[in-house]
């Protein structure tokens, strides 16, 4: 297109002000780019310039080589801001967020985080994805983890007393001593929450509701779920051994094929009518 609007044979050399100077019905500041180009061979796009104009530009002017050039910039970019959160964004977002605010991480991504022995205490990951991401021993007290994705998640000796998990999906997460259990907050609720194949071997869930939780093919050895309501909870296939169950709610929860061996409470002593 530039080489047509200076050829000899155009009429362009007629579109002059008083100067003498070219006039050009187009955006000048996404053209500055282009015209870097022309003389660098690189083309670089400051932070305010949309990188969508400067390749309109481009491909107005048929600049075909650096309209492909573009592109791959704004893919990387797309790339870029799609890429999960890492622990210095967390610990960027605390260090900048005062300490009478509740931190909002809600609907992001977290997968693959090592969030480890971090102080997450309130803070709402609701919708959030955090699969396979690593929060072992992190303080995660009341915090909110309602519908988040926590697939293969690690909470091992993690302290989650009072969270929200409701909804949740935790299949194959790995939450070994994890405690849950605090009297000076509301309970923690795991209401509904996908639980199949997890870990909470010598877990503390006492007073915990987990009512209707999906807890097929779990261990929960030696754990404590002592005044832990199940009601219509899927246990289908759940490692109960050493576990206590004094004053737990079993009512008409799936009990098929669990192993009840060394548990420390009687199970008349449950409610499971």
């Amino acid at each position: 297109m530039l080489a047509r609007m200076f050829d000899n044979d155009s009429n362009w050399k007629n579109k002059t002000d008083s100067n003498g100077a070219y006039l050009i019905d187009r955006s000048p500041k996404h053209f500055l780019p282009l015209l870097d180009y022309l003389r660098n061979g690189e083309i670089v796009l400051d932070k305010d310039i949309n990188p969508q104009g400067v390749l309109l530009e481009a491909k107005f002017f048929g600049f075909t080589e650096l309209t492909g050039k573009i592109e791959e910039l704004m893919l990387a970019s797309e790339r870029k801001v799609l890429e999960p959160l890492c622990r210095d964004d967390v610990i960027r977002a605390l260090i900048t967020t005062p300490s009478n605010y509740i931190l909002r991480f809600r609907g992001l991504d977290f997968s693959g985080a090592d969030l480890s022995n971090m102080d997450l205490r309130h803070v709402n990951f609701s919708h959030s994805k955090l699969v396979g991401t690593n929060l072992t021993k992190s303080d995660v007290y009341g915090a909110n983890f309602d519908k988040a994705d926590m697939r293969g998640a690690r909470l091992d000796e993690a302290n989650a007393a009072g969270v929200s998990m409701e909804g949740a999906v935790l299949d194959d997460a790995s939450m070994v001593r994890c405690n849950f259990e605090d009297s000076k907050l509301r309970p923690s609720s795991l209401l509904g929450a996908q639980m199949k194949s997890v870990n909470l071997e010598n877990s503390n869930l006492a007073g915990v509701n987990m009512r209707v939780v999906n807890l097929r093919g779990s261990c929960l050895k030696n754990s404590s779920l002592k005044g832990a309501c199940l009601a219509g909870a899927d246990l289908e296939g759940c490692d109960l051994n050493g576990a206590e169950l004094y004053n737990t709610n079993l009512r008409g929860a799936n009990l098929t094929n669990v192993n009840f061996e060394d548990i420390t409470t009687a199970l008349h002593m449950t409610h499971m009518t």
